[in-house]
């Protein structure tokens, strides 16, 4: 009888995006560079996502975008959509209060690049923003 076994690759995010979000400006974005998921394909990633306002009047909140790939050339925009273009989730920005949101999501192409908008109606905190990623596998024996 064959056993399935759930693997992920590793036991805390690889983070890919840190600095760019520190001071993110409402209305803008920061992206990561192309993430190569490999062959074989895992079949999802989890991502965690740690995101603060610098004011206490920022009560709006971030949007987590995914642009899929499958040659590592032709990627979706976050400003045209597309495709392979995928929203995510929103995760909401109470102010100075750091907000965690861990999504999963299944795998589209090979290729991917994890993006961060900020819509919070104010700046992102100067530090402790991050957007991490661990992907998971199946290991049938």
């Amino acid at each position: 009888m064959t056993t399935l076994k759930q693997l992920l690759s590793g036991s805390s995010p690889t983070n890919v995006l840190t600095t760019a979000l520190n001071s993110l400006a409402d209305g803008s974005g920061a992206e990561s560079s192309s993430i190569d998921l490999g062959t074989p394909t895992p079949f999802a990633l989890v991502i965690d996502a740690v995101v603060a306002g610098a004011s206490a009047s920022a009560v709006d909140l971030c949007e987590l975008w995914l642009l899929w790939s499958i040659d590592n050339t032709n990627f979706s925009t976050f400003t045209t959509g597309g495709p392979n273009a995928q929203l995510v989730g929103t995760i909401d920005c109470d102010g100075t209060t750091a907000a965690r949101k861990v999504f999963q999501v299944p795998i589209s192409a090979r290729y991917a690049k994890i993006r961060l908008q900020n819509e919070s109606a104010d700046a992102l905190a100067s530090s402790g923003n991050v957007v991490g990623y661990i992907t998971v596998s199946v290991d049938a024996t």
